[in-house]
């Protein structure tokens, strides 16, 4: 079981099989506080409302399998994705990489971007670490973590960092 913990304790993502479905899957828990728990049930809205207006998969984003509750904790299931853009550089010696390849991650991450924009939502947390490789020695890319996002609507009074989603790293 591979797994990663946010600094702050926040949650945790398993690597683990799901039995109905007869694959693998990655499982965020959110520890059962209030303060985290609020937080995800608004990344489960946006989730939800991304699977909802991209049915076809087409803007690359990591696709929920749905939610539950564990123990009293919220668990997110996702479809399991490959290593994060940082450790992709990382593996490459912090060397770089070749234009062609960049020029395919901006195309993607364009798109992205263009369906946030559309949909309305702020990803708020866009970072090399929750941008995540479909598979190992591909260049097609998803992107992850929504725990810290929100519609363009939302009237945020005070930004407090209380909530943030873990990167998984698989070993």
């Amino acid at each position: 079981m591979a797994h990663a913990q946010h600094a702050l304790g926040a949650c945790q993502v398993v690597k683990a099989f799901d039995y109905k479905e007869q694959r693998m899957v990655a499982i965020k828990i959110i520890r059962n506080k209030k303060r985290f728990h609020t937080q995800a049930l608004v990344e489960v809205k946006i989730l939800m409302h991304i699977k909802t207006h991209d049915q076809d998969d087409s803007a690359n984003f990591v696709q929920t399998r749905g939610h539950f509750y564990f123990r009293s904790h919220l668990c997110i299931a996702f479809e399991l994705l490959s290593i994060n853009l940082y450790e992709f550089i990382k593996n490459n010696n912090f060397q770089g990489v070749s234009l062609p390849l960049i020029r395919r991650f901006a195309i993607q991450l364009l798109t992205s971007l263009r369906a946030l924009r559309k949909q309305r939502i702020v990803h708020c947390d866009l970072k090399p670490e929750n941008i995540l490789l479909n598979d190992p020695g591909k260049s097609a890319i998803k992107m992850i973590d929504f725990g810290s996002s929100c519609f363009e609507e939302t009237k945020v009074m005070h930004l407090r960092y209380t909530y943030a989603t873990p990167t998984l790293h698989l070993h």
